[in-house]
Order: structure tokens, then C-alpha cells, then sequence
């Protein structure tokens, strides 16, 4: 029984994870940068991994460093410039609110992609 919810919560999260890619995956080819869907998904991985990290340590100010390593790493891994880099954070943004608001018109709630 404990295996089923464990493998049904990673199942759940790698689920969270490509459906969160597609906004980053799709303003990052907006923006003429260089990926793949693979990439884009092993980016959002990342990102998973390095904002549960820090919102670990650094609890006061997790989400201004997050938000600087964010735009950090599109920059470095999609090759952008900076300013591209924070468009497309901003962009990334954008396309998830539609993406929610989608959802929410087809009968899912919210997929709390900001929490």
C-alpha cells in the first residue's frame, strides 16, 4: 500500500513537471532560443530541485535568490542574453496564468503551480 502512494505521488509529480514545462518550452521557442522538449523538462527538473534546495536554507530571502538563479539559468542553458533571460521569465509567467486559466475552463482547479 505505502509503494502505491509513493510511486503514485512521483507519477503525480513528473506529471506537474512536463505539464509545466510546455509554458517554458513554448517562450523559450518564442523567444528563439535553443531547446528541446527533453531539455525544457530536465530545465524544470532543475529548477524543482534547486527552489526546494534553497527555500530550505535560506527562508527569508529564498524567493528573490530563486528568482535570480532562474533567470541565471535560462540565460546559461537556452543561451539567451540576459534581458531575454527575464523576458522570458516574465513570459514563462504569462503562459502558465493561461495555461491555468485553460484548465480551469475545462474543469480542473488550480494546478498551484506557484507554490
Amino acid at each position: 500500500m505505502a509503494l502505491e502512494n509513493t510511486v503514485t505521488s512521483l507519477l503525480f509529480f513528473v506529471l506537474i513537471i512536463i505539464i509545466s514545462s510546455l509554458p517554458l518550452y513554448f517562450s523559450v521557442k518564442l523567444l528563439g532560443g535553443k531547446t528541446t522538449l527533453l531539455k525544457t523538462f530536465l530545465v524544470m527538473v532543475l529548477i524543482a530541485i534547486v527552489s526546494a534546495v534553497v527555500k530550505t536554507a535560506f527562508s527569508s530571502y529564498s524567493t528573490y535568490i530563486v528568482w535570480i538563479f532562474l533567470i541565471w539559468i535560462f540565460h546559461e542553458i537556452f543561451r539567451l542574453k540576459i534581458i531575454k533571460a527575464i523576458i522570458l521569465w516574465i513570459l514563462w509567467i504569462v503562459f502558465i496564468l493561461i495555461f491555468n486559466f485553460i484548465f480551469s475552463l475545462a474543469g480542473f482547479s488550480t494546478l498551484f503551480i506557484f507554490s
